[in-house]
């Protein structure tokens, strides 16, 4: 396995800080254990209001086709998001799927802080995939929206306003169709990309 120590080093320090800070863990090459231990800490309360842990492949995939292979520790750590001081989460290119947006909509739907953005720009968030081959340019969208269609609902339980980042997620008209009824229903967002 990976060498833990400089993450777990860095984990045993976040809950001692006194004031909210911006943790910046982008293209760190964390996976399914790395979050999982992220998660950990954000348990014990550590002080984090803005989470940046992009271009990751949080979900244990290797090619941008592996959305969902192990949702275990993105799951740990939408669970204790839900009680953090997390505003801002960003999980841009992380080989996130329909299964991971289900959890991740649990955490939008119960968070305690407000989540004011969340970007989840370059991740399949529908199962959008290419059908003969890598590279075909053949495409076949939105197979599964039933994790879109929860943090939709997620959406219309807000008060606060939120900032949301859908760009490059392989959506068609199917996919936005949802996103386009809560905005019509009141969902309280405030810009969408």
């Amino acid at each position: 396995g990976k060498d833990l120590s400089g993450l777990k080093a860095l984990c045993k320090v976040l809950p001692t800080l006194k004031h909210p800070i911006s943790l910046n863990l982008a293209n760190c090459g964390l996976g399914v254990a790395e979050v999982a231990e992220v998660a950990a800490t954000m348990q014990t309360g550590a002080a984090v209001a803005r989470l940046i842990l992009n271009k990751n492949p949080l979900t244990g995939g290797r090619r941008d086709s592996d959305i969902d292979t192990d949702i275990t520790g993105i799951t740990a750590l939408c669970d204790t998001l839900k009680t953090s001081s997390v505003t801002e989460l960003d999980l841009s290119e992380c080989m996130l799927g329909p299964g991971s947006l289900g959890k991740l909509a649990e955490y939008v739907r119960e968070a305690t802080a407000a989540v004011a953005r969340l970007s989840l720009s370059a991740n399949f968030i529908t199962g959008s995939k290419e059908k003969d081959y890598r590279g075909s340019g053949r495409w076949e969208y939105d197979v599964d929206l039933s994790g879109l269609i929860l943090l939709c609902d997620a959406l219309l339980t807000l008060k606060n306003p939120i900032e949301l980042d859908l760009s490059n997620c392989g959506l068609s008209v199917n996919g936005v169709n949802p996103i386009a009824k809560a905005i019509s229903a009141g969902a309280a967002v405030e810009a969408i990309a």
